[in-house]
């Protein structure tokens, strides 16, 4: 789990800027291709109505009520397969008699953050709420791209996981592992420096984008974690992933549940909770045999975390 002062430290280091400083970015920019930041925006925001609290049954039947008057919700990054959002979707509409206008169930939390950047000047999506990793939810709120609202269960969450004053709160958290599809890989590795061994060629992959993704930001923090045994050390990881790329054993794409199970990404960096999931959804369908490692070097959790966009259109059923 999380220490006490998990949040500080990573709001300190997992900005997308700062884990491309060093010597190593360059070869993990190049290896994973060219992007373009989105544009900083300059007006000011002007944030909705904010909703009532909900704790008490008669303010969350007021909420409710105020919810199905909007009748729907906007939404990005909620992939059905991850942390079973499907059925939490699927939950949300039957109970409340909502519609999800969902605009990309796999897209990476940054393509979020830019799409609230956008709604700030008019162009955006009407995007009314966002499930992002830390950096990016520290990112929103520095930009003043959020508006605090606390759940029911405020009280509950611990200090280090939310901001007091309402802007955002950890939800859940997983801890970096290995998927391996054990019919492709013969001698499943269990370490980071395994990775490293030349029977690994051109199996390994990230499941995110470092630049864009909290998994693939936090896979080198671990990478990090695993070589020096420090989290202020990010350059480490990426001399790992470009000793890596240089190896010949990291894939030129970010891996994919499908690209697991098919052979064509035999080892995926990704979430416990993800791999556990193909594991289990292959066991189900016939599909290959699926191994789940948490490399016990360097053992990290990323927690995510819930805010409201400034500019929700349904900010009620927010």
């Amino acid at each position: 789990m999380p220490s006490k002062n998990y949040a500080d430290l990573l709001s300190a280091t997992l900005s997308r800027r700062q884990i491309l400083k060093g010597g190593s970015a360059a070869a993990l920019a190049t290896l994973l291709g060219a992007c373009g930041a989105p544009a900083a925006p300059t007006a000011a925001p002007t944030a909705t109505a904010l909703p009532a609290p909900s704790g008490s049954a008669q303010a969350l039947d007021a909420l409710i009520a105020a919810a199905r008057e909007e009748g729907s919700l906007t939404s990005m990054t909620l992939d059905h397969d991850w942390l079973n959002f499907g059925a939490v979707i699927d939950t949300y509409k039957t109970t409340f008699g909502m519609q999800m206008n969902e605009l990309d169930p796999t897209a990476a939390a940054g393509q979020a953050v830019a799409a609230v950047r956008q709604d700030k000047l008019g162009q955006g999506p009407g995007l009314d709420f966002l499930d992002v990793g830390f950096a990016f939810i520290r990112e929103l709120q520095q930009e003043q791209l959020l508006q605090p609202y606390k759940v029911a269960t405020w009280d509950s969450i611990p200090d280090a996981l939310k901001d007091p004053a309402g802007y955002w709160y950890g939800a859940y958290y997983g801890v970096l592992a290995f998927a391996v599809n054990t019919d492709v890989v013969a001698e499943v590795p269990r370490d980071w420096a395994d990775l490293l061994n030349p029977r690994y060629h051109q199996q390994v992959a990230l499941n995110r984008d470092p630049r864009t993704g909290t998994v693939g930001i936090l896979s080198v923090y671990a990478a990090a974690l695993g070589a020096t045994q420090r989290l202020d050390q990010p350059a480490a990881g990426l001399e790992f992933f470009a000793q890596l790329h240089q190896v010949g054993n990291l894939l030129p794409h970010i891996g994919l549940q499908a690209d697991l199970l098919s052979g064509k990404t035999p080892i995926l960096l990704t979430w416990d909770f993800l791999a556990t999931g193909f594991k289990e959804q292959a066991k189900a369908q016939g599909g290959p045999a699926i191994a789940v490692v948490v490399p016990p070097s360097g053992v990290l959790g990323g927690v995510y975390a819930e805010g409201i966009s400034a500019f929700a259109p349904h900010v009620n059923a927010a």
